[in-house]
């Protein structure tokens, strides 16, 4: 069995999303709705604090913020865990990111590489054809795929995967050179 995912008999390995990773959201998230709560609920003109209509604006913000990541996240808790990342000897599905590439070809991979953002790892990954990926996105997903372009076509965030993003570039690069016959990436 590969590290860290599920691998089938064919070889391919599927990552899930983590429990315990989506627990420590649906927390936060909790944190907000609670705090923004509070804080609605006794702010105002008479409690000195929350007066202003940036002061409301920002107390409801938090609310909201808190009530829709409860929405979206507490059912990915109870559900059935969602697969976030597939491998296999063709290419890899991505589902981890907010802007997902979907089904890619090892051969329209022209560099893989480990990059870290605010602290964070993640996979980064370029492509022969970049509009071919953006074809498949939702607009806010194409806007932030542009912005992003410079450094990466395709985005894994490690902090959505169940295993550290470095081990799943080696499990990566490892399908990337047996399928193009030895090269590695940027070759």
């Amino acid at each position: 069995m590969a590290k860290g995912g599920a691998a089938a008999d064919d070889g391919t390995v599927t990552f899930v999303e983590s429990r315990s990773k989506l627990m420590k959201v649906v927390a936060i998230c909790a944190g907000f709705t609670l705090v923004g709560s509070v804080f609605v609920a006794t702010g105002g003109p008479d409690s000195g604090r929350g007066s202003g209509p940036l002061s409301i604006a920002v107390m409801f913000a938090g609310l909201l913020m808190g009530l829709f990541g409860l929405a979206y996240f507490v059912p990915r808790l109870v559900g059935s865990p969602r697969v976030l990342l597939l491998l296999d000897d063709d290419g890899f599905d991505d589902k981890a990111s907010p802007m997902p590439a979907g089904r890619v070809q090892w051969t329209e991979v022209t560099e893989l590489k480990l990059v870290r953002i605010a602290g964070e790892e993640a996979v980064a990954a370029r492509v022969a054809d970049p509009e071919s990926l953006q074809r498949g996105r939702g607009r806010v997903a194409r806007f932030t795929a542009a912005m992003n372009r410079r450094r990466a076509d395709v985005w894994i965030a490690g902090s959505t995967l169940p295993i550290p993003a470095a081990d799943v570039l080696d499990q990566m690069l490892v399908r990337w050179e047996r399928s193009t016959g030895g090269r590695t990436p940027g070759e």
